[in-house]
């Protein structure tokens, strides 16, 4: 999937995405890392959001509901106790978050995952 420094467009492919495997029958779908932002620790600050009352997960929230897809994974900066953390949920449709792994420490260019 492309990716690039706009994150309303990068969120806009995504949703597509969703569409596109709900017509193929998908009932669960995944999103690759960071599939709303530019790679890179240096984008944390600017691409980061709350989960899951961001921009990111509403919009696809909203998709998945619209297309009826009942759950959905995606891998994004998270906004936590003042930091930024890359992580990764398993949300419904209704944004209910039913699996959430949040690295045990920040994430860094040395260690992007921020295991």
């Amino acid at each position: 999937m492309h990716v690039g420094l706009d994150k309303a467009d990068n969120i806009k492919r995504a949703v597509n995405f969703v569409k596109e495997a709900s017509l193929k029958g998908s009932k669960l779908v995944a999103l690759p890392e960071c599939f709303n932002s530019p790679y890179g620790t240096k984008f944390f600050p600017e691409y980061a959001e709350k989960i899951p009352d961001g921009t990111t997960c509403q919009a696809l929230s909203s998709a998945a509901k619209d297309n009826k897809v009942g759950k959905y994974i995606l891998q994004v900066l998270n906004h936590l106790a003042g930091m930024q953390y890359n992580s990764k949920y398993l949300l419904t449709s209704l944004s209910y978050a039913i699996y959430k792994h949040t690295g045990f420490g920040r994430a860094t260019e040395s260690d992007p995952a921020g295991g």
